[in-house]
């Protein structure tokens, strides 16, 4: 195996040797780090950030670090997850280097204080307002998922509610109209019986006077 060391073409301005030193030691497995060497970059945006290149002192030999090697060795990318200093799952992208290691110096980029407090990093701050983005993206969701459960709560009660008043009423019970018509009909059968009753007694006043006449 040819490979000793290996290129990360971008990590974070926050991260610092030693902690890459660590996770490809005690997180990655990967062997014996020598050194880690890294270089200040900028982008197009104005963002700083570090190119880094691993030197291995030497290698693990287990089946899954001698994979990783000959994948390496074909020019292959490898992607490996690791956990930040606040708890987010981050990873890096890094194949074979392709510069000479220098031997005489390390060169790893040393980062004054200041630059490493999060309110003098753009980056940093970047990476703040997307994960509280990210919160209220959530919040939001379980907000809207809770307004829809008692949206549908309410209306199943209303059922409820409804169905209940419908058996609680009493048989035989008609509704307005119906009711109406039958006082209606009521009034009129009365008012038949005392027509009848007038006429019997205009038949019998006319039967006394016929006989009064004769007389």
């Amino acid at each position: 195996m040819s490979c000793s060391s290996i290129c990360i073409p971008r990590v974070f301005y926050t991260v610092t040797a030693p902690f890459i030193k660590d996770t490809f030691e005690k997180t990655f497995k990967y062997g014996k780090v020598e050194r880690v060497d890294m270089v200040k970059k900028t982008d197009k945006k104005g963002l700083d950030f570090y190119k880094v290149f691993v030197h291995f002192q030497s290698w693990n030999t287990t089946p899954e670090i001698m994979e990783i090697r000959k994948e390496l060795d074909n020019e292959k990318v490898i992607r490996e997850e690791y956990m930040d200093d606040t708890g987010q799952t981050r990873w890096w992208l890094f194949s074979r280097s392709r510069v000479v290691k220098p031997e005489d110096k390390e060169t790893t980029v040393v980062v004054k204080k200041k630059n490493l407090d999060p309110k003098w990093n753009t980056q940093t701050m970047m990476e703040n307002l997307i994960a509280r983005f990210e919160e209220m993206v959530a919040k939001y969701n379980v907000l809207e998922a809770a307004h829809e459960e008692t949206k549908k709560r309410v209306e199943e009660l209303e059922t409820q509610l409804l169905c209940s008043r419908m058996s609680e009423a009493p048989e035989g019970t008609t509704d307005k109209k119906d009711t109406m018509s039958q006082e209606k009909t009521t009034t009129k059968r009365w008012g038949d019986c005392s027509s009848d009753s007038e006429s019997e007694e205009e038949s019998e006043d006319e039967s006394d006077n016929e006989e009064e006449e004769e007389d």
